[in-house]
C-alpha cells in the first residue's frame, strides 16, 4: 500500500521552554490546519515519557525518565483518526553518559529546547483504523 503526495508548506521553528512536546505538535498542526505530513525534532528535554508496545498484551507501557536528556532523534507523521489529527512519533533520548532510551512519544515529555521541521503534504488524508491483528491504529488501506 502506498500513496503519492506533493510537497505542501514547510514549517521551521522552535518550541518554547517548559511545554509538553506532544501537545505542542498537536497544537501547531491544529493552528496551521496541517492534516498530513512528516516531522522531526531535535533539542533537549527536562524529563520525558516514552512508550513500549507489548505486542502480546496489545498495550503501551509508559516509561518515565525524570532526568534531563538530549533528543537524539524525534520523528513521525501526521494523519487522521476518527476525523481528528493524529500524530505518530517516536523519540530517542540520551542521558549524560550517552545511554540511549527510546520509544513512542508520550505526553509528559517536557521541552528544554526544541527545534522542529514539519513538512506538510498534499494529497489524500490517510485515516487510521484499528488493526485487529496488532491492536494498533494503522493507516487504512483504501
Amino acid at each position: 500500500m502506498f500513496e503519492r503526495y506533493s510537497i505542501g508548506r514547510l514549517f521551521l521553528g522552535r518550541f518554547e521552554y517548559g511545554v509538553d512536546l506532544l501537545d505542542e505538535l498537536y497544537r501547531l498542526c491544529e493552528d496551521q490546519h496541517i492534516r498530513i505530513g512528516t516531522f522531526w525534532v531535535i533539542g533537549a528535554v527536562q524529563r520525558s515519557c516514552v512508550g513500549f508496545y507489548h505486542q502480546e498484551e496489545k498495550r503501551y507501557q509508559p516509561i518515565s525518565l525524570a532526568t534531563p536528556a538530549e533528543i537524539v532523534c524525534c520523528l513521525g507523521n501526521i494523519s487522521a483518526k476518527d476525523e481528528k489529527i493524529f500524530i505518530h512519533a517516536h523519540i530517542s533520548l540520551s542521558d549524560e553518559q550517552g545511554k540511549v532510551w527510546g520509544g513512542h512519544l508520550m505526553p509528559g515529555t517536557i521541552v528544554f529546547a526544541a527545534e522542529f521541521q514539519i513538512q506538510e503534504l498534499q494529497g489524500r488524508i490517510l485515516q487510521r483504523r484499528e488493526d485487529f491483528i496488532t491492536g494498533l491504529t494503522l493507516w487504512h488501506k483504501a
